[in-house]
């Protein structure tokens, strides 16, 4: 070894073999090889750069304090870490749990101080959670004197569909008491689900491994459904014949469908751009009626978790089926609060929408920031470098 001699630094020989350029020459001499190894003969000839061992010290001195100016920066960024964690948590606790008195005034303080603490994807994940938590329980938007009662309208839809239930195997279990999970505002309802929508349904169960064509009817799946978006990506289609045989699963827009295996109960809103499309194993809520379809939609992927959670629905966290769907309780405001929600929640999405972009730009920031440091901190051995030549 060149060490042997007296002629490399132990502290300077870590350092290049730990470096990118070793990495690279060995990465090199792997190439094409099965096995991703490198024997004792090529590594001995591998290229070493060997400065004289007066630069070697001083090399190993300016690693060493940049590698401590890097814990240092890394210890600073964690405690600030914790610390935003810690005022989150906070701001966001008083939301979870509301004092009447205070409410409006601590959710605009966690609305107004969120994009100040927040610098990672999953705090804003939380927030939208959190918003979404508000929205469901009347905090969010005020209510209306106005407004007509959500049960004025589930009696409507319940006096027009009077026959249409008889024999579903689940009419039993709507008439069971509903656990009210909390106290709800003036106007609004504690209902079912499967009591403010026309009908409850489920896609089409069998083989499809022949049935999918190039172009054709769209074929939802689960992997196109996403809280509180249908994502494109991954979609099949269907020929219009067998699209006419299983109509009985068929979409329209409006319509929410509902994830029964592994990401369970999430949901989605079939948009406009899907004027006709059909479905495989997914729950479909058909046409809601006392419920706005938005609504539902954020209902399902916020307070609708924990009923699932709890096993409230009876329903096991790895399946959903109709009857889960049709008698998960809900808390129904008057249509008029709904629409005012959601397009509050939209307005707030937007907002997280941005925040996630902004931490993008901010880490981009950072990264300029510390390139722009280690240059500076380099910079002293170049100049010296250029007065000495």
């Amino acid at each position: 070894m060149l060490n042997g001699f007296g002629l490399v630094v132990p502290r300077y020989q870590w350092i290049v073999l730990r470096s990118p350029f070793m990495v690279a020459c060995v990465e090199t001499k792997m190439r094409g090889q099965a096995y991703p190894a490198i024997n004792d003969s090529d590594f001995a000839l591998l290229l070493f750069p060997l400065p004289p061992l007066a630069e070697q010290h001083r090399i190993v001195a300016k690693v060493d304090e940049l590698m401590a100016l890097c814990d240092r920066l890394a210890a600073d960024r964690a405690e600030r870490e914790a610390t935003r964690d810690r005022l989150a948590a906070a701001s966001l606790a008083r939301l979870n749990a509301p004092d009447p008195v205070t409410f409006r005034d601590d959710a605009r303080f966690a609305l107004d101080a969120f994009p100040a603490i927040t610098t990672r994807p999953d705090q804003i994940a939380q927030l939208r959670q959190n918003i979404l938590n508000l929205a469901m329980r009347g905090k969010l938007v005020p209510q209306a004197v106005g407004d007509e009662p959500a049960t004025l309208e589930l009696a409507r839809l319940a006096s027009s569909q009077a026959k249409t239930r008889v024999g579903r195997d689940w009419v039993g279990d709507m008439s069971v008491p509903i656990e009210r999970a909390f106290l709800l505002p003036r106007g609004w309802a504690w209902t079912r689900v499967g009591n403010a929508v026309e009908r409850i349904t489920v896609g089409f169960v069998g083989p499809m491994k022949d049935q999918y064509v190039e172009s054709g009817v769209p074929f939802l799946r689960s992997q196109n459904v996403r809280a509180n978006c249908f994502r494109k990506d991954g979609l099949v289609y269907i020929a219009p014949k067998f699209h006419e045989r299983i109509i009985k699963s068929a979409l329209q827009p409006g319509d929410v469908v509902v994830v029964r295996s592994g990401n369970v109960g999430t949901a989605c809103v079939i948009p406009s751009s899907l004027t006709e499309a059909n479905c495989s194993d997914l729950v479909v809520v058909k046409r809601p009626r006392a419920v706005l379809s938005a609504y539902l939609c954020y209902y399902l992927n916020s307070l609708a978790a924990s009923h699932i959670e709890v096993g409230s629905v009876g329903v096991a966290l790895t399946h959903f089926n109709t009857k889960s769907v049709a008698t998960l309780p809900l808390p129904l405001p008057p249509l008029a609060e709904q629409r005012r929600i959601v397009a509050e929640v939209n307005e707030l999405m937007v907002l997280c929408d941005r925040l996630e972009a902004s931490l993008a730009t901010g880490e981009d920031t950072r990264r300029r920031l510390l390139d722009a440091l280690l240059f500076e901190a380099l910079a002293p051995a170049s100049r010296t470098l250029e007065s000495v030549v």
